[in-house]
Order: structure tokens, then C-alpha cells, then sequence
């Protein structure tokens, strides 16, 4: 305390107050920055560093990037370099580096970037002075590892063929299943079970989306609009029905009648499969009118 009263460090508002010690913001730690970097701007069109890429990045970005990830004498490779910015913040930082790029005129803009920020200078017998060689390749490498693959291969999951019965808008879904669930002037609730008008019903799959449900009318039913927001896209329609019976919930108004629903939908969805062409599904789908 001795040391840092006598360095000026601490200070005393008033007499009789705490005393505080002085801090500098130089000084301090900081806070380390996010995975979200809002302070630096993109290259403007009137900028200083812009050439006309149209992929070009702010100088400020790589050299931040570059200190984060290496240190001076470090090796840092840009694969894509046609507007030089990383040549140019590794060269500022002390790093040594190698750039591609498939356009011919990369060499001569990486000279240029690097002229601009007074790294290479002009001279009348040799033209332009760089501190090191800048070695210019443009015949392909050639492979030394027998064509070894360095990593497995992606597995992407091809898309089956869909059938046209799976192919139908929500529209034509909501008019099939709102026939399939109609309980009297209005449509029950596979979740709750519930009678309502059926603009009070809403399209939504039996088992979610990101449970990797399908999206065709076998994994489709109406649920009443409370019961689709509490379901999103996580609840299956078993889950929605058991959080609807919990007392803290309390909204399973007939269990028996969403059940039935259910098998109805359920049925209805069927007979669409295997009765696409026919001239009735056609008028049910279209919502004229429905199979006896």
C-alpha cells in the first residue's frame, strides 16, 4: 500500500474518505472477446485497402485472426488469396506465409497491397525491393502420398423418390384430415380432444421434425391451437397427450374422443395412399367433398 501511495496510485476524494486505488485501463486484463466480433467494420467502398474483390476482407479481421491463432515465424497459408490481405497482415506480423490463388493476376495485386503499405519500395536499377523473396509457383504440385484419401468420406443421405400422395400442400392435407376428424359441425383435437370449428385447427406432424418425422400426410394430424403451441417441435403426439394430462397442465378434455381422431386420421391417411388416382380421393383432396 506504502509502494503504491508513494507511486500516485492512491488516491483520497476528500480528508476522512477510503482511500481508492487509481487504476489505468491500459493496464488491465480486459475482457477476452467473444465468437461474435461486431468492432470491426467490412471494407467500405471509398476504403484505402479496397481493390474491387468482391470477396474482399478488412485488413483489421485477418490481423486479429493471425495474432490469435500463431506466432511470429509462424507459417500461416491462405488457399484463397487473390486480394491479398493475408499476405499482407502476416508480412505486417512478422509471419511468414503462402498464398493461392487460381487468377493470374493474384501475384501482381499481392505486390501492389504490400507497395501500398510500404513493405516493397521502388528502385530505379531493380525495380521493387521486398525485405525476403517472394517466390512465385504456377506449375500444379505434384502428389507424393500415392492419392491416399486424408479423411473418410462425407455420408450424405440421398433423397428417396417421393410418391405423389406424399407430394400434397398442407391445404390439401388439412382438407383430408379435417374430414377424417369431423365430430358433427367441427373437428376434434387429436391432442385434447376437444370440438372445435376447423379454422381453430391447425396442421401439425405426429412425430417432429427434428425427430426426423416425415413430412407427408401419414405423419400429419389437427390439433387445436393451444395443443400446437404446446407440442412444437419437439413433444410427439403420445408426449403432447401426456403433458395434457398433467394437473399442472390440465387441458385433456376427452382422451377417448383424441384417441379416436387419431385412428381416424390415421385411417383416412391410408386410403389416400392407396387410392391417390382415384377420382373420390381427388375430390377430398381438392376439398369438394369425401370416400363414403
Amino acid at each position: 500500500m506504502l509502494e503504491a501511495y508513494e507511486n500516485g496510485l492512491v488516491i483520497q476524494t476528500k480528508p476522512g474518505s477510503v482511500p481508492a486505488l487509481k487504476r489505468y485501463l491500459d493496464e488491465q486484463k480486459g475482457r477476452p472477446i467473444g465468437s461474435v466480433w461486431t468492432d470491426i467494420q467490412p471494407v467500405q467502398s471509398q476504403a484505402k485497402e479496397r481493390t474491387g474483390y468482391p470477396t474482399q476482407k478488412p485488413l483489421a479481421l485477418y490481423e486479429r485472426i493471425i495474432q490469435a491463432s500463431s506466432n511470429e515465424g509462424d507459417f500461416v497459408l491462405d488457399p484463397f488469396c487473390g486480394c491479398a490481405t493475408t499476405p499482407v497482415a502476416a508480412e505486417q506480423l512478422n509471419r511468414q506465409w503462402v498464398g493461392m490463388d487460381i487468377w493470374d493476376g493474384a501475384r501482381d495485386i499481392v505486390l501492389q497491397r504490400l507497395a501500398e503499405e510500404g513493405m516493397v519500395t521502388a528502385d530505379s536499377d531493380h525495380g521493387l525491393m521486398f525485405p525476403h523473396d517472394v517466390h512465385v509457383e504456377t506449375t500444379p504440385p505434384e502428389r507424393s502420398d500415392d492419392n491416399e484419401v486424408a479423411a473418410p468420406s462425407f455420408k450424405l443421405r440421398i433423397r428417396r423418390p417421393r410418391e405423389p400422395w406424399q407430394r400434397i400442400s398442407h391445404k390439401s392435407m388439412t382438407n383430408v384430415l379435417a374430414v377424417a376428424q369431423a365430430s358433427g359441425d367441427g373437428v376434434m383435437c387429436a391432442g385434447c380432444g376437444r370440438v372445435m370449428e376447423r379454422e381453430f385447427m391447425q396442421l401439425d406432424h405426429i412425430t417432429p421434425r427434428s425427430d426426423r418425422g416425415e413430412n407427408h400426410i401419414l405423419n400429419r394430424i389437427l390439433l387445436c391451437g393451444p395443443c400446437n403451441r404446446r407440442k412444437r417441435d419437439y413433444l410427439t403426439l403420445r408426449g403432447l397427450m401426456r403433458e395434457n394430462k398433467k394437473k399442472a397442465v390440465a387441458w385433456m378434455k376427452d382422451e377417448d374422443r383424441a384417441k379416436l381422431a387419431q385412428d381416424s386420421a390415421r385411417d383416412r391417411a391410408e386410403w389416400l395412399r392407396d387410392n391417390f388416382d382415384t377420382p373420390e380421393c381427388q375430390a377430398l383432396i381438392a376439398g369438394r367433398s369425401g370416400p363414403a
